[in-house]
């Protein structure tokens, strides 16, 4: 199991229920700009304008362990600010976050969520 330095946060739950929202607030506590936070499907990560740095990351395009190698993931990992990660459970063997998982508790109700601490 990979050793990851600094804080982070992994985040769980199906598409479209709020991981990137709950990442925008995260970045809102820590003083950066919300309207910033985008979600990185495709970009993989996006860094943002927080002191220290916030690292973003969505896994969810990604399929093998070496992929995260190969994007430089562990060196993010390794440094000094604040991690998210979405779709962390693609990779439970190689990382150890504390996760959350997001629910949607009534389709009906764009604002029904829970957030659950998992580990």
């Amino acid at each position: 199991m990979q050793h990851l330095k600094g804080h982070g946060v992994g985040l769980k739950g199906e598409l479209g229920t709020g991981k990137t929202v709950f990442v925008r607030g995260m970045v809102a506590a820590l003083g950066g700009d919300p309207v910033e936070v985008r979600s990185p499907t495709f970009t993989l990560m996006n860094i943002y304008g927080t002191a220290p740095a916030f690292y973003h990351f969505d896994l969810f395009r990604l399929n093998d362990v070496k992929e995260l190698d190969g994007i430089g993931f562990f060196e993010f990992m390794e440094s000094s600010g604040t991690k998210a990660v979405e779709w962390p459970d693609k990779f439970d063997d190689a990382l150890n976050f504390m996760d959350f998982i997001i629910e949607i508790t009534d389709e009906k109700a764009s604002d029904s969520r829970v957030l659950r601490l998992l580990k």
